[in-house]
């Protein structure tokens, strides 16, 4: 039970409720702009065993809205007047209303009557460790979220449909509620907003909602044009994970719009929505190629960038129409200092070489300076395997050949296990094509057959044949055989192997 009492500054007892919420903080100004807070305290009364909230205010002597607000809330109306007059005697008897009464007068105050998300999952917690239970609180809490749909205030709305899109993730089917989905989406509050096009995200995109997702073409074109950017931002996110052919073809236009935002932040998210839209609905590249392209020379890193990434995805389905801009990403490979666009251009660049081989001339010496250049090991791999997937390297380029493998010998030597595979995978790659090469390290190769990884000893069996000679056919077909026991005495016998393989110095 708890107790209001309000220092106004006289005391003002507005009588005993029963309150279940937060308390917030308001911060309000009057026209002169002198500050004046209401700051709550919630402090426990140790004699009564109650918990007393106090209500303090500063007030400026110009102040004229405390009484409006505080007054009105409780169902009064007070004047407002050029200076607080003091209020006594004011009770207000809560018996006589009902609860929904009470709800109604206190929910302007900010106080929430309903589950929370919070309490949603601690009480999944809770009953986590009886099927039973859990079973009987989860169709609790998803009949207490539809009877909250029925209300008609969108707080609680919104409020029940962030639970559902969290219980939706056990299992429950949501389709029914999508509706109400849209309902929040449309609500003018960010904070409600927020939540329904999250829930859209998740639920909508499952099927069989064609209708909701009809109705919702013209609230995210609303969105699109809204002056709130992050709202713009967050329906083109929804947009973007939501994009039917139909839909597609209704909003395209729209979302070409925002490649000219003044706001980077939306014109990335525009480009990476518009290729979402571009694989539902392919006419719509042709008539917007050319704006995708402008993004190439936008001011703002991170939207080109995105521009990059697009293309570079849109070249793996048809390498042909990009080859005509290879002189312009070629440049901008060379004035980058960013090592995620470098990588990305050079995933674009291998298959536009096998385009067009003509560009191997260009591009394979500013390869090499990139390797030679760099410490990042995840730049020297993605030059190593744009010079392998783009066949830039020959049978005559033993130079270039032997700077990749010393390159990739780094990799060998590292104990992350992902980088050692990708250096084994480019490893194969250039000995397949420089078979010479592969004698001078063989004691690399032999080690992947009895690494810890079963997935390097499987990959290193495709270069083996090359390897084997008179003198190590015996400790090549050991470490084979020892692949034909069970996998937990495999340690054990290769470690026998490896301290016998080196103490012979084979």
């Amino acid at each position: 039970m708890y107790v209001g009492v309000i220092y106004h500054p006289y005391q003002l007892n507005i009588g005993w409720i029963t309150l279940n919420g937060p308390w917030r903080y308001i911060h309000s100004k009057n026209q002169q702009n002198t500050a004046n807070n209401i700051t709550y305290h919630l402090a426990k009364d140790k004699h009564f065993k109650i918990k007393t909230i106090i209500i303090k205010s500063f007030l400026g002597p110009a102040f004229k809205d405390i009484n409006k607000v505080l007054v009105q809330g409780c169902g009064y109306a007070q004047p407002s007047k050029t200076r607080v007059q003091p209020i006594k005697n004011l009770a207000i008897n809560w018996n006589k209303m009902s609860a929904a009464q009470v709800k109604a007068r206190l929910r302007p105050f900010g106080f929430s009557f309903e589950k929370s998300l919070k309490d949603l999952v601690e009480g999944i917690r809770a009953n986590n460790d009886d099927p039973d239970k859990l079973t009987a609180f989860l169709e609790n809490s998803l009949q207490e979220c539809k009877n909250e749909l029925k209300t008609t205030s969108l707080e609680s709305k919104s409020t029940a449909i962030l639970k559902l899109a969290y219980l939706e993730m056990y299992g429950f089917d949501m389709s029914w509620c999508s509706f109400q989905v849209l309902e929040v989406m449309s609500s003018p509050k960010f904070q409600h907003k927020r939540i329904g096009y999250l829930a859209a995200i998740q639920i909508l995109q499952r099927g069989n909602n064609d209708d909701a997702l009809m109705l919702m073409t013209n609230l995210l074109k609303k969105d699109l044009s809204s002056s709130n950017y992050v709202e713009t931002g967050m329906a083109i996110s929804g947009i973007a994970s939501l994009v039917t052919t139909e839909l597609a073809q209704d909003i395209c236009d729209d979302m070409a719009k925002m490649l000219n935002h003044s706001k980077p932040f939306i014109r990335k998210k525009a480009v990476l929505a518009m290729f979402k839209i571009f694989l539902k609905f392919p006419e719509a590249l042709r008539a917007n190629f050319d704006r995708i392209v402008e993004k190439l020379d936008d001011s703002d890193p991170s939207v080109v960038s995105a521009t990059v990434n697009v293309i570079c995805e849109l070249a793996h389905k048809n390498p042909k129409n990009y080859v005509e801009l290879a002189p312009r990403l070629f440049g901008m490979m060379k004035d980058s200092s960013n090592n995620w666009m470098t990588i990305r251009l050079l995933k674009l660049f291998a298959p536009l070489c096998l385009i067009e081989p003509r560009l191997k001339f260009k591009l394979l010496p500013e390869l090499i300076d990139l390797i030679k250049g760099t410490k990042a090991l995840s730049l020297v791999y993605e030059c190593i395997n744009c010079i392998l997937n783009g066949d830039m390297l020959g049978p005559k380029d033993t130079t270039v050949a032997k700077l990749i493998i010393t390159h990739l010998l780094v990799f060998f030597e590292s104990q992350d296990q992902n980088l050692k595979y990708v250096g084994l995978l480019a490893f194969i790659k250039t000995c397949k094509i420089h078979k010479n090469l592969i004698k001078k390290h063989d004691k690399v190769l032999l080690s992947c057959t009895f690494d810890d990884d079963i997935t390097i000893r499987e990959k290193s069996l495709e270069i083996l044949d090359y390897l084997v000679t008179e003198q190590n056919i015996v400790n090549i077909v050991t470490r084979l055989l020892i692949q034909l026991i069970p996998m937990e005495d495999q340690g054990e016998k290769l470690n026998e192997i490896n301290n016998a393989f080196s103490d012979d110095g084979k």
